[in-house]
């Protein structure tokens, strides 16, 4: 059977997608069409961590530890369930997520992209080996309650192959890294390509694309050193439900909605983390159905390693507290660590 002209002009433009991203795969193409042949259709791409190898975003092909500071109330809910929320994007607290990067485009453009924020989801770490005091320091005062809080140090496993609806990369700062360059001279490819073939390529954004857009910040946040792990959950605006056919979900995934003080609906998409019991109940199950089948292709192995204790809370942290605090990890297979923050010293 001959190839479809089509197809020839989708190899063609992912050939070019290639120079600017190697390592993105094609998925495959969806047409509806009445003739010989479609003369259009939606393409997809194969997403993992993969296609963000010989880019600045990656965070590399071993076991990388994260960390993740953050209040003690929530610190400790995070331990004694077992679950880790990722935040929408469109409620996080920088006002330009994913429209920094296609900060070149249009205002139309930039309407519908604010548009799908509520379909992503974030979140954030910091690279627990490279950060340096004085950069600890100011992540404890924004995130960690002043050092009244808990930072929370993960271990991600094989971090290229990830589950197909997650990505975990480092943060790009500014508009004249080579990242954020980069992903404009794509845009520009993108563009001309769709004049030069109307019709042909008929999504309007790529999941793969948007997900690397988030992965661009201006550069007054730049001393965060962000790691981010980025999930994607389609749902319908109106009923709330998953769109279980949207094949970029995760379907160990579970997505959580509320209304805050004010009436504004948020979600938040529940990941839960390894080692403890629902999670080795669940990857039991997952093994008899799926055997030859990574759990790591359906969901990400996100273990908690350590508890580090804020540096305000030394004075506080009683024989009470120890015995709460080992109660709480001793639930998981590899009970995580509990130390004091190296900020201690200055206070």
């Amino acid at each position: 059977m001959r190839p479809f002209k089509i197809d020839q002009i989708i190899e063609e433009y992912i050939r070019g997608v290639q120079q600017f991203y190697p390592s993105l795969r094609y998925g495959g193409r969806f047409s509806f069409y009445s003739g010989d042949e479609p003369q259009g259709g939606e393409i997809s791409f194969g997403t993992d961590n993969n296609l963000l190898n010989n880019t600045q975003h990656s965070v590399g092909r071993n076991n990388v530890e994260i960390v993740h500071f953050t209040s003690l109330n929530a610190g400790l809910s995070i331990i004694e369930n077992g679950e880790l929320w990722l935040s929408q994007v469109e409620h996080c607290n920088d006002a330009l997520e994913l429209e920094h990067a296609f900060s070149t485009k249009p205002a139309e453009i930039i309407d519908k992209i604010k548009d799908l924020k509520r379909k992503y989801f974030i979140s954030s770490f910091s690279d627990y080996k490279k950060l340096s005091e004085d950069e600890e320091f100011m992540m404890w005062r924004c995130y960690g309650n002043d050092g009244n809080g808990l930072a929370l140090v993960f271990e991600i496993e094989k971090p290229n192959k990830l589950a197909s609806s997650y990505l975990l990369g480092k943060v790009e700062y500014g508009n004249n890294s080579k990242a954020k360059l980069n992903f404009e001279m794509f845009l520009k490819f993108d563009e001309d390509f769709r004049k030069q073939h109307p019709g042909v390529i008929q999504n309007t954004f790529f999941n793969e694309i948007l997900m690397i857009a988030l992965l661009l910040k201006t550069n007054i946040w730049r001393k965060e050193k962000e790691i981010r792990l980025i999930g994607f959950h389609n749902y319908d605006d109106y009923s709330l439900k998953t769109i279980t056919h949207d094949m970029k979900n995760s379907t160990l995934s579970n997505i959580y909605h509320t209304m805050d003080g004010n009436g504004i609906h948020k979600a938040f998409l529940k990941l839960r983390l390894a080692g403890t019991e629902h999670f080795n109940a669940l990857k039991d199950r997952l093994s008899k159905i799926y055997p030859s089948y990574p759990i790591n292709k359906l969901t990400p192995i996100l273990r908690l390693k350590k508890v580090i204790i804020g540096y305000r809370l030394l004075q506080k942290w009683d024989n009470k507290a120890i015995i709460i605090f080992n109660k709480l990890v001793e639930k998981y297979d590899e009970k995580p660590i509990g130390e004091f923050s190296r900020l201690n010293k200055y206070f």
